[in-house]
């Protein structure tokens, strides 16, 4: 089956009926109920570490590597979470940053994006450079500047485009890195569904996130070598399942599965989050626009309606060796359940607290953000037991 038939999904107009074509859902009773339990944390008041921001997380080989997207540094640990390791500052020159915005590698070489720059280089894990690959070129039929996302074994870039409002664009493109010259086009959205609602008061129109994320995501491994599509839908009347395809960087499918977890409702702290955050779009907007806040709060007031369900899935995560993480939709939830896939079958599921954000996993190694007590950025580090 052709890739772009697995991913063919009809979404209508109102319903966002999705209609799905992947393997069969994992028989029961296969999958494992994890416990997690926290091993050790790096970044709360009075550590020796200090996070400015955490930008990505990368587990590589027998380390971990922390992108520190404020304060423009890489920082280095040990697998018990130990600093061994410091590079990077800010400036234009080798081995420096702007915008330090992505990380990843495989064995010993450890690849950064620079978003301001537009720039992808290559450190060994001690941190010094060994290639940069300067003014990544907007690829064709983009709009927006291009975001690297992995360094491959052929010496190729894998690059997302800058597609609108955070979405992939027309896909991820394979870059040359010799010559510049993309050589493929690995199409990840062929029917894009953007759930954004336009605003218009007056003359001024304005695109704005509707509350629940978006539906459609992907996501590249650390090592670059497995890209993960997650397309799913919802309706008032019930939400939908979902179809989890993984590809290779050549285009190739390596896995793909269908799953339908039960419908999950919106809570009323759900509807209240939501409330708050359309409340801070409407203030921002009429600071910005000079609108008095009553008529965009009313202009706003259709976003609220959210209808009864969650998305199945609003999170994703790959981690290394093939595991994709799942997060049920936890909008305005205390803790979120997570499901982890292998080669396509459902293994494990686990719950985590909502205020945490799991952004890698190695095997039975799980990492997440947080906010410490003076709102710092937290690193954990769990376990699966």
């Amino acid at each position: 089956m052709s890739f772009q038939r697995l991913l063919k999904i009809s979404v209508t107009t109102l319903g966002l009926l999705v209609l799905f074509v992947g393997s069969s859902p994992p028989a029961a009773g296969q999958q494992q109920l994890w416990t997690l339990v926290e091993e050790t944390r790096r970044g709360d008041f009075g550590d020796v570490t200090d996070f400015g921001s955490i930008a990505a997380v990368a587990p590589i080989e027998d380390k971990l590597f922390v992108a520190d997207g404020r304060n423009l540094l890489v920082h280095a640990f040990d697998r018990r979470l130990r600093p061994v390791g410091l590079f990077g500052r800010k400036g234009s020159g080798p081995g420096e940053f702007r915008g330090l915005a992505h990380i990843g590698g495989r064995e010993d070489t450890i690849y950064t994006y620079d978003h301001r720059l537009l720039r992808l280089t290559l450190f060994t894990s001690s941190g010094d450079v060994i290639w940069t690959l300067s003014d990544v070129p907007i690829m064709p039929g983009e709009n927006t500047p291009p975001h690297a996302r992995a360094y491959l074994d052929d010496g190729s870039v894998l690059i997302a485009g800058g597609g609108a409002y955070g979405t992939a664009g027309n896909g991820l493109h394979r870059l040359d890195s010799a010559s510049g010259q993309r050589v493929q086009l690995i199409t990840l959205n062929p029917e894009r569904h953007i759930p954004v609602a336009i605003v218009q008061i007056g003359r001024i129109r304005s695109a704005v996130s509707r509350p629940v994320n978006r539906a459609d995501r992907w996501a590249v491994s650390p090592g670059g070598d497995l890209i993960v599509v997650l397309r799913q839908g919802g309706s008032p009347e019930g939400a939908t399942g979902a179809i989890v395809l993984a590809v290779t960087p050549s285009g190739d499918t390596a896995w793909s599965t269908s799953l339908n977890p039960p419908p999950m409702p919106i809570t009323e702290a759900g509807r209240q989050l939501a409330e708050d955050r359309l409340e801070s779009y409407a203030a921002g907007f009429s600071k910005r626009h000079g609108v008095p806040h009553r008529e965009v709060r009313e202009a706003f007031a259709a976003l609220l309606d959210l209808g009864d369900y969650q998305l199945a899935f609003d999170r994703l995560v790959v981690g290394r060796k093939g595991a994709v993480l799942l997060r049920r939709g936890s909008y305005g939830l205390e803790s979120a359940e997570w499901w982890r896939l292998v080669d396509g079958d459902l293994t494990a599921k686990f719950t985590l607290p909502s205020a945490h954000e799991i952004v890698a996993a190695d095997g039975t190694r799980i990492w997440s953000v947080t906010k410490g007590r003076l709102d710092e950025p937290v690193l954990v580090q769990w376990s699966a037991r």
